[in-house]
């Protein structure tokens, strides 16, 4: 007889629920993409006895449908640009997983850092007509019959207005810069979040600052540490995640 656990690296992360009884799961394999249907059966669930405490069940039903025989993602190296022709599809790696992850955990630490102090989230413009920093690094649109409106290089101008009706105030976005690069680092569009303060000077401002990293990586760690050792067993280990190991 055939068993899956939450611990096999060839699936998906479990359900968000727990599986009832004779409930069909769709799964898919990461080797070739195929779909699985598994049938869970009744009453068969039990401890494997590992240290991770993780649960095993014991298939009932197991139906391959559709299989992928040319599947376009194998187990060899790829490059780049390939991987990027068939994203949709990259997205189902542990990898991109595992980032997709601590990206969402991150962003939650984010929100909650500043909610938990008494900031007001201001939700910024992402067409303007104001330059907000370098005018050589904007992208620019034709904005009906009124003029040019440009991709916001930054919230700071609406912020900083904002911090003085609320006191404490922070924007998180996206954020375009059209600074020409050839590296592949080089980010033209990222999201960026920006706290304005009344009243704080540069001693507030660095003690603000190293909060709110402690907290985000104390976050991230706590909750994320399965997908940040997932990208560490699947070679990376850049500064992102030996920082949030730190």
């Amino acid at each position: 007889m055939e068993t899956i656990t939450s611990e096999q690296p060839t699936v998906p992360a479990p359900p968000s629920h727990e599986p009832e009884t004779g409930e069909v799961l769709s799964l898919w394999r990461e080797a070739d993409g195929a779909p699985w249907f598994l049938k869970m059966p009744t009453g068969d669930r039990r401890a494997n006895g590992a240290k991770t405490s993780a649960m095993s069940r014991a298939l009932a039903d197991l139906k391959i449908v559709g299989p992928s025989h040319d599947f376009p993602i194998s187990p060899k190296e790829h490059g780049t640009a390939f991987l990027f022709e068939h994203r949709h599809l990259w997205l189902r790696s542990r990898r991109q997983v595992a980032i997709a992850r601590v990206r969402h955990e991150v962003t939650q630490a984010i929100r909650d850092f500043f909610y938990e102090r008494n900031f007001v989230l201001v939700d910024t413009p992402i067409l303007t007509g104001a330059i907000g920093e370098a005018a050589g690094h904007l992208f620019s649109t034709e904005y009906f019959d009124l003029g040019t409106a440009y991709l916001a290089q930054t919230g700071q101008l609406y912020v900083e207005a904002a911090a003085a009706a609320h006191g404490k105030v922070y924007c998180f976005g996206p954020t375009f810069r059209a600074e020409k690069s050839k590296t592949r680092r080089h980010l033209t569009e990222f999201w960026m979040v920006e706290p304005e303060v009344a009243w704080n000077d540069s001693d507030d401002n660095m003690k603000l600052q190293e909060e709110f990293v402690q907290a985000a990586n104390k976050f991230v760690y706590r909750t994320g540490a399965k997908a940040l050792e997932g990208l560490e067993e699947d070679g990376v280990h850049g500064p992102e995640v030996v920082l949030l190991r730190a």
